[in-house]
């Protein structure tokens, strides 16, 4: 234990201080905030070496030279794992912000040379993913076919820290209830909530008070971190139906879909999305049960980043399409 204080002791000594600003605009190059942004996400310099194109001793030094050009230690390493330092991940929400920025460039540039071509990148929430997301696509798709859209479906603690560094243009669905004044949130509509079941779900043939046979069921429903989870929790408490017996926590439309279709199990639902299922025949809604608040469904952007134009576009569609469901 004494001999490894030691080796780290020194391996901190050894770093050279901090460069000026001056000289980090001089000698900082966008090579070396990608590859920064490449360890991280393969939390390996080997494999980071592989999308570089370079051997592994290449690529330990240069990250030897990018954490001596900053005069921090930017990742811990071992053996079998890597992993950003407090001055890392300072580093790599910076350079993230900087590789995003010079994207934008490149969509603008190729929207201003006429071709309406480029990327957006889009977080999508549960309340946006069956609805609004794909038609809003299908409109983008009809008026810009060359302008291509990146998905990612999860949850709202991890797509909003994605958001504010730069890894997406836009997050669609409920907003959060918080307002940060890293992001920009506009309201397109309110959606109501409901609860779900199979059509022949057992809660629809007992007899007997409804409030007693709901807190006595088997749920579904996203993670504790999400909105949805946590006001499914307060509305089935306030009407004093305890909280819900969680057998299952999934941010997956499909698995939870899936799920309640096959099992004895309830979850909570977009309303929109529950009517379409029912009117197929393959979801019943629960009548009667406790009155969910409404959602409020929006878009948000970063608060002081450009939108690139594949990215307006995208937005203009979202916008057309929460008018006519609203």
């Amino acid at each position: 234990m004494v001999a490894v204080a030691s080796v780290a002791s020194r391996g901190a000594l050894s770093m050279k201080p901090p460069v000026s600003a001056a000289q980090l605009n001089n000698r900082l190059k966008l090579r070396y905030l990608a590859f920064l942004v490449s360890v991280d996400e393969e939390r390996s310099i080997s494999r980071a070496a592989e999308r570089f194109a370079i051997s592994q001793p290449a690529a330990t030094k240069l990250l030897r030279e990018i954490e001596d050009l900053v005069g921090a230690r930017l990742f811990e390493r071992s053996r079998y794992h890597v992993a950003p330092t407090a001055s890392g991940q300072i580093a790599l929400n910076t350079a993230r912000r900087i590789l995003s920025e010079v994207r934008q460039l490149g969509e603008e540039l190729k929207a201003l040379s006429g071709g309406e071509t480029g990327r957006v990148k889009i977080g999508s929430l549960i309340s946006a993913s069956t609805t609004l997301l794909p038609l809003s696509l299908g409109r983008l798709a009809e008026r810009f076919p060359r302008i291509t859209a990146s998905i990612s479906e999860t949850t709202e603690d991890v797509l909003l820290p994605a958001l504010a560094v730069g890894d997406l243009d836009v997050v669609l669905g409920r907003l959060p209830a918080r307002r940060d004044p890293k992001f920009r949130m506009r309201l397109l509509y309110r959606e109501e909530f409901c609860i779900v079941a199979r059509p022949d779900h057992p809660i629809f043939s007992s007899g007997g008070d409804l409030a007693r046979r709901l807190s006595d069921q088997n749920w579904v429903l996203p993670p504790v971190t999400t909105m949805t989870r946590v006001e499914t929790e307060q509305t089935l408490i306030a009407a004093g139906l305890g909280a819900p017996r969680v057998v299952a926590e999934s941010s997956a439309v499909m698995v939870n879909l899936r799920l309640v279709q096959s099992a004895d199990v309830l979850s909570a639902m977009p309303l929109t999305l529950a009517r379409t299922y029912a009117a197929m025949g393959t979801l019943a809604m629960v009548e009667g049960g406790p009155e969910f608040p409404k959602s409020q469904i929006g878009i948000v952007t970063r608060a002081e980043a450009d939108l690139t134009p594949a990215a307006r576009h995208f937005i203009a569609a979202v916008e057309e399409v929460a008018a006519e469901l609203g």
